[in-house]
């Protein structure tokens, strides 16, 4: 099989953030994979870091107010760019900050002044999948490489393999076709590695933030 490029984002990634037992998983995710999307483009201008995304204001005002109760990294994209809904754009972490509890779009915290992001509107986010979400193609590993080569990218994935994770390179072939299809926490994914085994063999891997 043939070994794919390395690729390592980890520079234009904004600090980890405690997310506490509030189910915002994919507000974290999608708010940290677009900061260092838009900081590879900053970077390259020789711009500072984007404003940290207020995630409570993505749970809040871009998942139907469901907030803590979990919700889908598209939808948050697809309605940020919706003319139709009730606030356009991302705020920022200091106008609305993160209270880790299910509260409604507050448009007393909204400001005249959102986070400059510019996503596409007839194309907010480019994904692939296994046939579930309305926009994604089959993944492959040639596809999501090249995906993961333009910046950092969200993930779902099936929580309980990590549960007891403390550190080292999880080998996802070892719990089956059936469990990895489960999709019940989100993450973001950053580093396309190689590690060399005993054998001298090379072993891709992701490297991602929980």
């Amino acid at each position: 099989e043939t070994i794919l490029p390395e690729v390592d984002h980890t520079r234009f990634l904004a600090p980890v953030q405690d997310q506490s037992t509030c189910g915002m998983c994919y507000a974290f995710a999608t708010a940290a994979a677009i900061e260092a999307n838009c900081n590879i483009q900053r970077f390259a201008k020789g711009l500072p870091a984007i404003t940290r995304i207020s995630q409570q204001q993505i749970g809040e005002c871009y998942n139907d107010n469901l907030a803590c109760k979990g919700g889908w990294m598209q939808k948050v994209m697809a309605k940020s760019v919706s003319t139709t809904s009730q606030v356009n754009g991302f705020y920022a972490n200091s106008d609305y900050p993160y209270k880790a509890q299910s509260l409604t779009c507050n448009a007393t915290l909204l400001k005249t002044k959102t986070v400059q992001v510019n996503l596409n509107p007839s194309s907010p986010y480019e994904g692939c999948d296994d046939g579930f979400f309305v926009r994604g193609k089959k993944c492959t590993k040639s596809i999501y490489h090249s995906i993961l080569s333009k910046g950092p990218v969200t993930v779902v994935y099936e929580a309980s393999t990590l549960r007891f994770f403390s550190s080292g390179i999880i080998d996802a072939s070892r719990y089956g076709s059936t469990l990895c299809k489960k999709t019940e926490h989100a993450i973001y994914c950053y580093k396309w590695g190689h590690a060399r085994t005993a054998s001298g063999e090379i072993k891709e891997y992701l490297q991602c933030r929980n």
